[in-house]
């Protein structure tokens, strides 16, 4: 048995404490894209739904999971902002669901007509690439695009307007950061112009931006990393504590567990795990986890990462599979255990932790890759 743990106290004092550092009119968003970053949509919604100002999502289908979660729950609807691409589809379930969609490019103004005909409106956000060469309407498509707006504002009801910093989290300078803000607050000063509005939700910091560089708070800002309790990255953890004399004490809510399906003994000079990477040099307990790298366990960490039982380091062994991995136990055990161990994969134990960060420096990667690649299917609990 293996499963997801998430600190309902933790979430809520993250959120608590991070609001202290808004700065201006700027309002909390939370970004449940990715099953929100693999603790669970269903887990985290509900918790921060009275907090929050907008839900931010990748795909129609989280977008249409959170609108059927107030409605169990008997909450109102928040916004939602669908920041990846929508098909026409897409665009009329949405306009159904008061969803709101983001233009990228000048392919959507091919939807016009037939929304038109189907009197269909939709509560529409203009994504600005100013820098990061992703999504999003470089700053010489701009005129064109107001003057194209200008003739379906019955389509696309402009409430937003969006942008995504490039180079903040793994850098102590944001010299980039602030040209892209620049060419941010220009693009939006001219869309109110052009198009007569009186305002609108502006939104460029993210989790990493959000410390970093304060001044880009604007009206909305994106929080992911920061809310579930762990640092973008060292670099940006190193830049906040530049600027501010205390770093926000967020804690992590997520933690990950496993429960035994075995425990045996290991001969001297056999082989465990897939490839026969690791040879036994004496007898061995050992105790085999039902959880792999199809659960997201990263199996670049083979013969780097440990779990922790009983508040006690105990290395894995050999290869990460897709559905096991396994564990020295000799320093708990002289004999079969009575009940099945439990394993912390992520999470606190006693004095003893593994960080996100940790396990993400034991794959070559970044936090957010660990915890968005936990598998769905794992049960997530609240506690």
């Amino acid at each position: 048995m293996t499963w997801i743990e998430i600190n309902k106290k933790n979430l809520k004092n993250n959120f608590d404490l991070l609001t202290q550092y808004l700065v201006g009119p700027s309002s909390i968003g939370i970004v449940l894209k990715a099953n929100a970053y693999g603790h669970g949509i269903a887990e985290v919604l509900p918790i921060l739904h009275s907090r929050i100002d907008t839900a931010y999502v990748m795909h129609l289908q989280e977008a249409l999971e959170i609108r059927k979660i107030e409605q169990a729950l008997g909450l109102d609807s928040k916004r939602i902002l669908i920041m990846g691409p929508t098909s026409a589809k897409d665009i009329l379930e949405a306009s159904r669901k008061q969803i709101h969609i983001c233009l990228h490019d000048f392919s959507y103004l091919a939807f016009v007509e037939d929304l038109r005909k189907a009197n269909i409106s939709v509560l529409t956000q203009i994504v600005v690439d100013t820098g990061l060469s992703r999504e999003g309407f470089l700053p010489p498509m701009l005129p064109k695009l107001f003057e194209e707006l200008k003739n379906c504002q019955d389509v696309f009801k402009i409430e937003g307007i969006m942008s995504h910093f490039a180079h903040v989290e793994d850098i102590t300078e944001q010299e980039y950061a602030l040209q892209q803000f620049q060419v941010f607050e220009h693009a939006a000063v001219q869309l109110k112009k052009e198009l007569h509005l009186e305002s609108l939700q502006e939104h460029i910091a993210a989790s990493a931006s959000f410390m970093t560089l304060p001044q880009t708070h604007k009206n909305s800002v994106r929080l992911g990393a920061l809310l579930y309790g762990f640092w973008v990255s060292p670099e940006m953890k190193l830049s906040t504590k530049a600027r501010f004399e205390n770093l926000p004490a967020i804690q992590p809510t997520l933690s990950w567990k496993s429960q035994t399906s075995m425990v045996k003994r290991i001969p001297k000079g056999f082989s465990i795990s897939y490839g026969c990477t690791y040879r036994c040099e004496r007898d061995l307990w050992v105790a085999v986890f039902p959880v792999g790298y199809s659960d997201g366990y990263p199996r670049i960490a083979s013969h780097k990462a440990y779990v922790l039982i009983d508040n006690k380091r105990c290395p894995i062994l050999g290869r990460i599979a897709m559905n096991y991995l396994i564990v020295d136990v000799s320093n708990l055990l002289d004999a079969p255990p009575s009940t099945p161990l439990t394993a912390l994969l992520l999470g606190t134990s006693g004095e003893q932790s593994i960080s996100v960060q940790q396990l993400a420096d034991w794959s070559n990667s970044i936090a957010h890759e660990i915890v968005s690649r936990i598998s769905p299917l794992l049960k997530r609990v609240v506690v």
